[in-house]
């Protein structure tokens, strides 16, 4: 969240500090909330564009398997407000709750500031969310890893006692997921594959959005003024 205030600093800029001083109440809290208002335009543009309000570009988000690079927080646009809590001195630009599963203004707070969190595994909901049987993925690895069964269950006549490595169709056709299980703990037992993590960090760079720059920020206090000598209510 930022505010928006009265104060020496911001209204340098802007030749106006005697006016908004005697501005009366009502006046002053449009003042502030069309300059919020304009801020918040700005913000959500910052979030369009990648870029902090200083107009740097984001640290890039981690390595992904796909070639696709789909912008990053596009959907905190929408949840950026001006606070109706505002009075006639401030006016807050914050982000309302939405349909995370935390309140936006939390995810937008870990972004801005950067955060490192800790994630736990689940065994449960992978177990739950584990496929029938064996996956093509599941396949491959097992196969690039060398895992063997007894080549009779491929070839009856093969010579009993004998192992090889099966097909990656053979496994997707035949094996079930308790096999799977088991395959992969076999390899892990004989430090082929990485044991399960318990724990790992989730590192998130800082992203700021919320803002604008000195010349947008001049800007928009300009109209701001120049729409009350107009008269706009």
């Amino acid at each position: 969240m930022i505010k928006i205030s009265f104060n020496k600093k911001t209204l340098k800029q802007v030749e106006n500090i005697a006016k908004a001083i005697a501005l009366p109440p009502q006046k002053r809290k449009r003042l502030l909330r069309r300059v919020a208002a304009n801020i918040a335009t700005a913000s959500r543009q910052n979030i369009t564009r990648q870029q902090t309000p200083e107009g740097s570009k984001w640290a890039k988000r981690q390595k992904r398997r796909t070639k696709r690079k789909p912008k990053m927080l596009l959907g905190l646009r929408q949840h950026i407000i001006v606070s109706g809590s505002s009075d006639e001195n401030h006016a807050d630009i914050t982000l309302k709750r939405g349909n995370y599963r935390v309140h936006a203004g939390v995810v937008g707070s870990r972004h801005s500031k950067g955060s490192t969190v800790t994630a736990k595994a689940d065994r449960d909901h992978y177990k739950k969310n584990q496929p029938e049987g064996c996956s093509r993925a599941q396949a491959k690895t097992l196969k690039a890893l060398g895992y063997e069964i007894y080549a009779r269950r491929m070839n009856p006549n093969a010579p009993r006692g004998k192992k090889r490595v099966p097909t990656v169709k053979f496994m997707v056709e035949n094996f079930t997921t308790e096999e799977v299980q088991g395959a992969f703990g076999y390899l892990r037992d004989r430090g082929l594959m990485p044991p399960h993590k318990k724990s790992w960090q989730i590192k998130t760079p800082s992203r700021r959005f919320l803002g604008a720059d000195r010349e947008r920020t001049t800007k928009a206090w300009g109209r701001a003024f120049q729409s009350l000598n107009y008269g706009r209510q």
